[in-house]
């Protein structure tokens, strides 16, 4: 599922992956913004989360805009699945509902499934 937020608001993106139940162990979530793998050295506010194979972009910029890829594989297959981040400028956000602007930090969270 798609995602527009506000500049400065916290993403996540869920994963979910099944496997045989004999592959389970070599089960793997990996992430892509736009294709390329995300290197969580240089993306220093995206973080990966193993335990709920989640993706969160703490405050949110118009560069993280783009489409987050889940790649599920277990070494013999792969699947994957996308959603687009649409992240709204401060000056696209003046125009938004004031409403918006209550949310705090509220986390705009949408799973990704296959």
């Amino acid at each position: 599922m798609d995602m527009m937020i506000p500049e400065g608001m916290e993403a996540k993106f869920t994963c979910t992956g099944t496997t045989d139940p004999e592959e389970v162990e070599n089960l793997h979530i990996s992430w892509k913004k736009d294709n390329q793998t995300i290197n969580y050295e240089l993306a220093q506010r995206v973080f990966q989360n193993a335990i709920d194979n989640s993706v969160t972009i703490s405050g949110t910029q118009y560069l993280d805009t783009g489409k987050y890829t889940c790649v599920a594989s277990n070494g013999l297959d792969s699947s994957e699945a996308s959603a687009q981040l649409i992240v709204q400028g401060q000056s696209m956000s003046l125009l938004c509902d004031a409403n918006l602007f209550s949310l705090g930090l509220t986390t705009y969270s949408h799973p990704v499934k296959f």
